[in-house]
Parts: structure tokens; sequence; C-alpha cells
């Protein structure tokens, strides 16, 4: 997070010490979990394989289409035999088809993907099997016009194991074994619905992320004393977390702090770097879902139990709720950090990072508006070069997409929300956003909460609800671009798209209401306690007024004092 203003440190209780440890020892003993992988990432083309006697398939694999040779469509193909090519390699002159109209298995080297196309489709073959040669990775077959011109056969490409284990299904069957006869195999290729459903819930999982962050912190502002739910001082387990406002400073460092993180990512990610940042996020990750479900336990306890306390031998005295929302939080990031790499795991990575995402937006404060344009205005060119600027002018890959796919090193970081897409076999793609286009954005809509309440802004005339809105739009905007594949098929910087419609609407909306000098000034830091809810009825001094006088009233009560020191100055 960007540097702060004040802080408070506070040492790792022996929970959280165990905890380290058991989330480490977990992930050493995953760090081999990935190989032997069967079906290509994202695939879309389905083999299923009827060995010989058997009325149905047996077995599937799935893999990428060719983009040269007969068109795979949603119905199956014909039952095509199955027999592996002679040579394996099919380069050069390959043995006639043992049963005509078969499907040649084939790996990968040696020659071009064409020629291989065409030494199979002259032997009588009708559907080639292209296996790689490397393990765990699929193979995106191309091949020139004049290459590919002539071939009629189905192509489809597969991962090393999946093709190891066709060659014993192919070998099974001709040997007679099952039966007699040949192992058959049908293609197809699922035709895709009209709607990426996985976008729709990333869409819903970041936008209520940003109104709940938004409300929580308004919340702890004015009433989270009140009901018993922590307040910004306090945590799960009844220790400090010191309510922390963002600088102009820190706002201009974070982005090259995040510049240079970046950078280290894309140059030396290795797998024990992979596993020190999940550790690193599960740690984090732990404090926040027990921080997030003790305030949703404190909510819905009754008095009674909100008030009970159990004594623990390390701690003392902790409230119930927290032993309970410490033990479900230790559960789910111990569960998730053994199994990340897992496909099933997303559902446990999204909960956890909502989580952390929840506390972020609650500790952490932009004071104004100004240093809230500093911010995001950075990110926004951040975002920006990283994503379109650095590979036009660097003529290599985009760093922080190679960074969030996890390139050459396949290690997958967390700091990411996924959701997968339609799947076909086990290894699906997923649809990302990470944790930054929802946290910087968001930071600007808990502002605008705190500042409505703190000048006591009916919610006509607030500015949550309008920002709120145009993180929303300004999200749809991102999958616009991705669908229509604006300035290029590669991902989208999403700032790009929400920056302008969050910072935009607020300062669009505050001038046209003549108040953009009220935000951009004003001094939330150090009004944290105005707009609360006042026993009395005049005791704010703002009874006897009229609505607009109050309004007026309250918010020159955001702007700091003149002799008074600036909080959000760089």
């Amino acid at each position: 997070m960007p540097g702060t203003r004040r802080s408070r440190a506070k040492s790792l209780p022996l929970p959280g010490l165990l905890t380290a440890a058991l989330l480490c020892s977990l992930l050493a003993s995953r760090g081999a979990a990935a190989a032997g992988i069967v079906d290509c990432y994202g695939a879309v083309v389905e083999l299923a394989v009827t060995r010989p006697g058997e009325p149905q398939p047996t077995a599937f694999f799935f893999g990428y289409p060719a983009p040269f040779g007969a068109r795979l469509n949603d119905s199956a193909s014909a039952a095509l035999p199955l027999a592996a090519a002679e040579p394996l390699n099919a380069c050069g002159a390959v043995a006639a088809a043992p049963a005509p109209g078969g499907a040649a298995l084939v790996q990968r080297g040696n020659c071009s993907f064409a020629a291989k196309a065409q030494a199979v489709q002259a032997a009588g073959y009708g559907a080639m099997l292209l296996f790689n040669s490397e393990p765990d990775e699929c193979v995106l077959m191309s091949a020139n016009r004049s290459e590919a011109a002539g071939l009629t056969l189905l192509v489809a490409s597969l991962t090393q194991a999946a093709g190891d284990a066709l060659q014993q299904l192919a070998a099974g069957g001709a040997s007679g074994g099952g039966g007699g006869g040949y192992a058959s195999v049908t293609l197809r290729m699922p035709a895709e619905g009209p709607i990426d459903w996985s976008s729709v819930a990333l869409w819903l999982m970041a936008t209520g992320t940003v109104i709940a962050g938004g409300l929580w912190a308004g919340h702890t502002q004015t009433g989270g004393r009140e009901s018993g739910t922590p307040t910004a001082k306090k945590g799960a387990a009844g220790g400090e977390l010191a309510a922390v406002s963002i600088s102009g400073r820190a706002a201009v460092g974070f982005v090259f702090a995040a510049s240079g993180m970046l950078l280290l990512l894309f140059f030396f990610l290795s797998r024990w770097l992979a596993m020190l940042l999940v550790t690193l996020f599960a740690l984090g990750a732990w404090q926040a879902c027990g921080l997030v479900f003790f305030s949703l336990l404190q909510q819905a306890s009754s008095p009674r139990w909100r008030a009970a306390y159990v004594r623990l031998p390390w701690t003392g005295l902790v409230p119930a709720n927290g032993v309970l929302a410490t033990a479900a939080g230790s559960a789910l990031c111990a569960t998730w950090a053994a199994f990340h790499d897992e496909a099933w795991s997303w559902p446990l990575q999204d909960l956890m990072g909502i989580c952390f995402m929840l506390v972020i937006l609650k500790q952490f404060s932009l004071p104004n508006l100004r240093v809230a344009a500093t911010l995001l205005c950075l990110a926004f060119v951040y975002d920006v070069w990283w994503v379109f600027l650095q590979p036009m002018i660097t003529g290599g890959p985009s760093v922080m997409i190679d960074v969030a796919t996890g390139g050459s090193s396949r290690e997958q970081l967390p700091m990411v929300l996924r959701v997968p897409h339609a799947p076909l076999g086990t290894n699906p793609a997923f649809s990302l956003l990470g944790l930054g286009d929802v946290v910087l954005p968001g930071l600007l809509v808990a502002f605008c909460r705190r500042f409505d309440l703190a000048g006591r802004l009916p919610a006509a005339r607030g500015y949550f609800g309008p920002c709120c809105a145009g993180y929303g739009g300004g999200l749809l905007l991102t999958y616009c671009a991705l669908w229509f594949s604006w300035f290029g098929d590669e991902g989208q910087p999403a700032l790009l798209y929400l920056v302008p419609c969050t910072l935009g609407t607020v300062a669009l909306l505050s001038a046209s209401r003549g108040q953009l000098g009220a935000l951009w000034s004003a001094d939330l830091e150090g009004s944290a306690g105005i707009g609360g809810r006042s026993g009395g009825g005049g005791g704010d001094g703002l009874a006897g007024m009229s609505e607009a006088e109050r309004l007026e009233a309250g918010l020159e009560r955001l702007l700091p004092s003149p002799t008074g020191s600036d909080p959000g100055r760089p």
C-alpha cells in the first residue's frame, strides 16, 4: 500500500506464527502439484474416446483447434479409429492408415505443422491429433496459406500427458484388447454462449466489494462503536489497528514502488519467489478474513453473545466471535494455501481477496480529492504504460500481462480475482481482475462515502452513489474493450476506463454544484467524527437551519483551518 502518515507496529501473535509455519509447510508440500497436466489451458476442443466393445465414451481429453484443415463445430464428428502415426513425428512419408479415415496420433517436432498434416492426410487419415514433446504445455499451431492449401482433415493439439494416454488406448485397441477392433475418437468444439458469465461474476464481485468497502468505512466513522462492530482502532482479536491517512507523497511513491515490484517479478519470478508471495498473501488475508468475519458475526449476533468472552491459553480473554472468526479464516486460508494450484480453488482465493480489499478500504483513507486525484492519475499512467506503451516502445511483451498470466514461469500470483470461463476439462481459462483495479478506485468511493456522512449530504446530493455508478460503468467499459478488442486483443488496462469514470464523475458533479473546492481541500483526517450521530438535536449547532444552510455549514466544517497544516499536501 502507499506510504502512510502514521502507523503502529504490532508483533505477530503466537497463533499467527503457527499459521505461518503451517502455510509454509503446506506450500512446500505442493511444490510439484502442477506436474502431469492432462488438459490444455483454456481448452475448446473435446475428444471423446470409446474403447473397443464399449457403447459409450469412457475417456475425454481437451485441447486446441488448428487454424487450418476442416472446421470443427458443436456437433461431434464421426467416430474415427485411433492409431499412432508411423513414424510418430510424421515428418516424411507416413505408413498407410490401418483404418482409412482414422485419427493419427502425431508427436510435435522436426518439421512444420502443415507438413505433418499433409503427410498424415496423404496416408489416408481423416484427423491429426498432435501432442507436445514437452510436459505441461499445449501447442498453438500455425501455417501459412500455401502450406495449408488442400488440407481437409480435422486437426487438434494436446498435451504430452494426453498424447501418452491416447497412445496406450490406441495400442490396446490395435492388440485386440477389450473385444477387438480399434479405439475410436470423436472431436467437437462446443459453441460459446452469448454471455461471458465469468465477466459478469467478476463485475458483481468487484462492484459489490467497492460498495461494501465504502459502506463499511462510513459505518465505522458514524456508528460502528455503537453497534459493537470493530472500529478503525480495534481488530478481531482485540489488537490495535491504526487507521491510516494516505498522503500525497505516499501516492506518488506508491506508483514507483509498484513499477519496481513489477519489474522484479518479471525478471526474477520463480517457484520460490511465488511461494513467498503466496505465503505473504495468505497471512495478510488470514488477518483480513478474521476482521471481516468478526464484523459480520458481531452484526448477526444477539447482544448477549456479542459480549461473550472465552479464555485462551496464549491470549487470555478474547471475544467468542473472535475465536469463531479466526478459526474460519485459518481454515479458509490454510485450505487455499495447500491447494492453490488446483483449478477449483478460485472461490477460496476470491473470498480471501475480497476480505483483504474490504479491510484496506476500511483502514486506509484519502483525506481529500487532491490526494485522490494524485493517486488515481498516476495509477492511470502506470496502467496504460505497462500494458500499452511499454510493449510498443521496447518491442517486447507487456511486463504487466506477462506477470499477471505467469509468463514463462507459469507461476500464478494470487493478487487477482479470477473466475473460470465455461470450462472444458480440468484446466480452464480464467478471467482475471487485479486487486488494484478494485482497491484504488475503491479508496475514492470510500472517501465519497465518508465525505457525504461528514458533510451531512443527503443521498440525492451526495457523491457515494454517483461514484459507485461510475465504477460499475467503467468496469463495464473495460469488458466492452475486451469483447470488441479495442486497442488490440491483449489484456486491457482497467484503470484506463475506471479512473475517468470515477474521478471524472466526482470532479464534474462537484464542479456543477459549486462544491469542488470543498472536496479538493477537505480535511477528513482531522474531521473523523464530524457528522456522527448526535444525541441531542442542537448539539452540533445546526438546529433551526434550513436544508441549504445546514449543507453549507456541513461543508465548511470539512475544510482545514486557515492556520492548520494540510495533511494532504504532498
